[in-house]
């Protein structure tokens, strides 16, 4: 059976126990919402698909009915996936191919600007191209909050970084709010960018459902509660890394994220040799030392770095080998 815009967003607002205007938080107008659930107007493919992630419902299970004749929609949803493309292994090229092509397109309105601004985020974001070639642009932490911020204005003209808790935050907002704590990290102000980002943690927890994998927002929380650890680990709160990295653990355990258990597991372990806690210690190095061995590389962590990390404390070598 298919449904309309109207019953779908109605549906799963009252669902969810939402207003109209909670709904509309960051991405239209509550009047948008209001007309679309009376039947007097629809949302476009683009806002569509923001409303049904904001519902925790993945847009590739409803037909959004594209109209064919909004091309500067069918645009706008073209680039946004070039960008993601490029981001996955950062492209600048590809990056700013597209923000010319937006200006360009849109150089007389500002109908592109928030997309544009998010790359121009990126752009000035250190990257592994920028930081090892002198010729490319250096990174300009400054500009990157700056671009952030204004894009966050852009759909919220009060946002505020201390009311982050109270916000109804949209996929993009998680990730721009994201890339934003890590300007305060990257101008040595860890403090923060953790405070950051355990705002957004917490505002995730409390309006999302917590399942790996599938949307991008589930994404998002897998990746931050592993960043707030690293981060913990980088100030030397060793009881808060070691509380975050168990949650962690059971987290990715019961989602079947291996990967992120063997991350979460590496920190556990740094953290209790690090309290002193050396039997303790040992018996989560040697969990770490197994599975890292058995996904090959895949848990991003230096093999090599870690056991010699761990040959430095405890002493001897260590040999993961079983004794069969």
């Amino acid at each position: 059976m298919l449904y309309s815009q109207s019953e779908i967003i109605k549906h799963h607002r009252q669902l969810k126990g939402l207003t109209q205007a909670q709904l509309a938080e960051g991405i239209c107008s509550r009047m948008h919402i209001v007309n679309v659930e009376n039947g007097t107007r629809k949302l476009s493919d683009f806002i569509f698909k923001d409303v049904l992630l904001k519902l925790d419902l993945d847009p590739n299970d409803f037909n959004v009915g594209i109209d064919a004749q909004d091309e500067d929609t069918l645009f706008l949803m073209q680039m946004e996936k070039e960008v993601a493309t490029h981001l996955a292994h950062f492209n600048r090229l590809g990056l700013e191919k597209v923000k010319n092509a937006i200006n360009n397109r849109f150089k007389d309105s500002n109908f592109g600007e928030y997309l544009a601004l998010r790359i121009d985020m990126h752009l000035n974001l250190p990257q592994s191209d920028s930081i090892n070639n002198p010729d490319l642009p250096k990174p300009d932490i400054l500009k990157a909050r700056e671009y952030a911020i204004k894009a966050l204005k852009l759909k919220r003209a009060d946002f505020d970084l201390a009311k982050i808790d109270t916000y109804f935050l949209t996929i993009r907002e998680y990730s721009i709010i994201s890339a934003l704590a890590t300007t305060y990290g990257y101008l040595d102000d860890l403090p923060k960018e953790v405070e950051i980002l355990d705002k957004l943690k917490a505002n995730y927890e409390k309006n999302h459902k917590i399942v790996m994998g599938g949307s991008g927002l589930n994404t998002f929380y897998a990746t931050l509660l592993t960043n707030i650890s690293i981060n913990y680990k980088l100030l030397g709160m060793w009881e808060q890394c070691l509380q975050h990295a168990t949650q962690n653990m059971e987290i990715f355990l019961k989602h079947n994220n291996v990967i992120l258990y063997t991350r979460a597991i590496y920190q556990r372990a740094y953290s209790l040799m690090k309290l002193g806690r050396t039997d303790e210690g040992k018996e989560y190095y040697n969990k770490f030392f197994m599975l890292a061995y058995v996904l090959d590389g895949y848990a991003a962590i230096n093999f090599a770095v870690v056991k010699k990390e761990y040959e430095d404390v405890f002493g001897g070598i260590m040999d993961i080998r079983a004794e069969w």
